[in-house]
């Protein structure tokens, strides 16, 4: 405050939940989050309302969701704390605004309807397009973009690919489950929307540790053919482990 200048240092600045300013003479956040060490510990944002099994995996916030229909669903929200403000639920989906350049219909309720949303991830609608990041059948993320005004129907995604119209007969998504090979959904993946008698034969055999169920109902067995020790999944599993099942998936297939 007497125009000084003095040294100063702010540790574990990524914790900041708004402006960094100067305290006289010390660098300071303005509204400071939870600490990272606390077990309890998750960025704050209106999501905690209608989100559970909130969890960060390199810089990523993975959490289940409620969307409209009160159904839990996966959802990621890629680099958050680059977020500018609440992060929010969005029908399932966790949202923040990522720049000047983003109005508030980019993060509410002008986001375009579809299956896309359980498959895709760092998306935002600018100048009427949808911009955002595909997963494809083994799992990789691509990115894509459609106009969003010239589609009239749900957008889906097509092997990483944004398209206009949802996929499979009676304009019904189609079921897709895809299994990781590290707890937290790390690693490398494989997605699935078919049953699949052998995973050995896609290399991804006793491999699962973490398992992300976008749609329906899945069957996991330690066997091929769908034989031996099964379970059936329902929800997203961070981790395998907790149903003696960790490295141990051979065969899987769709009961509902």
């Amino acid at each position: 405050m007497d125009r000084g200048w003095n040294y100063s240092t702010l540790e574990n600045y990524r914790s900041c939940l708004d402006d960094i300013v100067n305290n006289d003479g010390h660098l300071a956040c303005q509204d400071v989050g939870p600490s990272s060490g606390d077990d309890d510990w998750a960025p704050r944002g209106s999501y905690m309302r209608s989100c559970r099994e909130i969890q960060e995996y390199r810089q990523t916030l993975v959490a289940e969701c409620q969307d409209r229909t009160g159904r839990w669903r996966y959802t990621e929200l890629v680099d958050y704390r680059s977020c500018r403000g609440d992060i929010g639920n969005n029908d399932g989906m966790l949202v923040c605004r990522r720049n000047a350049y983003e109005g508030d219909d980019d993060v509410g309720a002008e986001l375009p309807r579809g299956s896309w949303r359980w498959s895709c991830r760092n998306y935002h609608v600018y100048g009427g397009v949808l911009y955002a990041e595909c997963r494809d059948q083994y799992g990789r993320f691509f990115p894509t973009s459609i106009n969003v005004k010239r589609c009239r129907r749900e957008i889906s995604n097509l092997g990483g690919r944004l398209i206009c119209g949802e996929m499979g007969a009676a304009g019904v998504g189609i079921a897709r489950i895809v299994l990781y090979k590290h707890s937290n959904y790390g690693g490398r993946s494989r997605s699935y929307s078919r049953d699949v008698a052998d995973l050995n034969a896609d290399g991804f055999g006793n491999v699962a540790s973490s398992a992300v169920v976008q749609s329906g109902v899945w069957q996991l067995c330690d066997r091929p053919n769908f034989r031996g020790y099964c379970v059936v999944l329902d929800r997203t599993q961070p981790s395998l482990r907790a149903f003696g099942f960790d490295d141990r998936v051979e065969s899987v297939r769709r009961v509902r």
